[in-house]
């Protein structure tokens, strides 16, 4: 499990988590059973830190429920697995993604219809989760890739801002309106309702940018006067 913050990513991948659903609607007689036909169905011992693992990444993918003594599959898990209506299928994935929160958040963060480039995307992820730029840089093309590929789907996303509120940290991308290279080797940063940086592109300015926005942060964080 990958911890970010106070967030918490799977070990499974979405599409992992769906095999593994299927396998269980499919591979077990009801959506009830005791541990060992679980482990079975899943592939592994009853007894094995594999199976413990890959029934927690799937609780945290709402496909699970129930303890050691017994589980049950959900009725996420059964949309996944006999759904034909491509469209509610598209929406049982969808709910799938965001019952890992971070996902959820970050489609919060970002307005419609953008598709963030690897800064902003780094931008976003230390921003929501408040971890250090290394950490971030580690996972964040592993994680972006999950959320693009679900933006992609307009519809997908649109349904989802239609009936969310946004997370606290909304306002800084309102404030941060734009971060990019352009082609003649500058690095852009627009911010507020006028602001802007715009510094030759090296590694070192846009650590300075990164530095910016964290002060930047910590200034949108401090109580206004009443």
């Amino acid at each position: 499990m990958l911890k970010l913050g106070k967030y918490e990513l799977p070990n499974l991948s979405l599409e992992e988590a769906v095999d593994a659903a299927k396998t269980l609607e499919k591979g077990l007689i009801g959506k009830e059973g005791p541990k060992a036909s679980f482990a079975k169905a899943l592939g592994h011992s009853a007894t094995s830190g594999a199976f413990y693992v890959k029934i927690a990444d799937l609780r945290r993918y709402g496909l699970v429920t129930g303890r050691a003594n017994g589980y049950q599959t959900t009725d996420l898990s059964r949309k996944l697995a006999y759904e034909a209506d491509p469209l509610k299928y598209q929406e049982a994935v969808r709910e799938l993604l965001f019952n890992i929160s971070l996902y959820k958040d970050l489609f919060s963060y970002f307005p419609q219809g953008i598709e963030p480039d690897t800064v902003q995307f780094e931008i976003a992820l230390q921003q929501i989760t408040g971890v250090h730029q290394e950490t971030i840089k580690k996972h964040c093309e592993n994680i972006r890739k999950v959320y693009i590929d679900a933006t992609r789907n307009s519809s997908m996303q649109k349904q989802y801002l239609g009936h969310q509120t946004p997370v606290s940290t909304q306002p800084l991308m309102s404030e941060v309106e734009n971060v990019n290279a352009n082609e003649e080797g500058f690095v852009k940063l627009f911010y507020g309702k006028k602001g802007k940086l715009e510094l030759e592109e090296s590694k070192e300015n846009v650590d300075l940018l990164i530095s910016f926005l964290e002060n930047y942060k910590k200034k949108l964080e401090e109580p206004t006067s009443t």
